[in-house]
């Protein structure tokens, strides 16, 4: 009969219609799958990039920590040397003294050996 017929037309419409939507769903689907994978790819990148980053600011770091403890023996032994030049100064400034005294006493020795011998 006509509405049978109708009625099966319409069904296959409908048919035809949630098949057409069943495929573009899927085509949806394929597509967030497919930037899901990029995404991931993305973030694995992104994860590699930091780890690499946070490597070379412990590098950075190990490399500052060096620097700063040779610096420290470095000033230390400035500091060492100032000291042994001050030392020697001192005993340098002791010993022309000692000499200073010792030519002046000498001198006075003579002095007097020359009032004696004058006698």
């Amino acid at each position: 009969t006509k509405a049978e017929q109708d009625q099966q037309q319409s069904a296959h419409v409908a048919a035809e219609g949630r098949e057409a939507s069943l495929g573009a769903m899927r085509d949806e689907a394929a597509r967030l799958r497919s930037q899901e994978i990029r995404l991931s790819a993305t973030e694995q990148d992104l994860r590699g990039r930091a780890t690499s980053a946070e490597r070379r600011l412990e590098e950075v770091r190990r490399s500052e920590a060096e620097l700063l403890r040779e610096a420290a023996a470095t000033a230390a032994e400035l500091r060492a040397a100032a000291a042994a030049s001050r030392r020697a100064a001192a005993e340098a400034s002791r010993a022309s003294r000692t000499a200073a005294n010792r030519q002046r006493d000498a001198r006075a020795q003579t002095a007097q050996m020359k009032e004696l011998l004058l006698l």
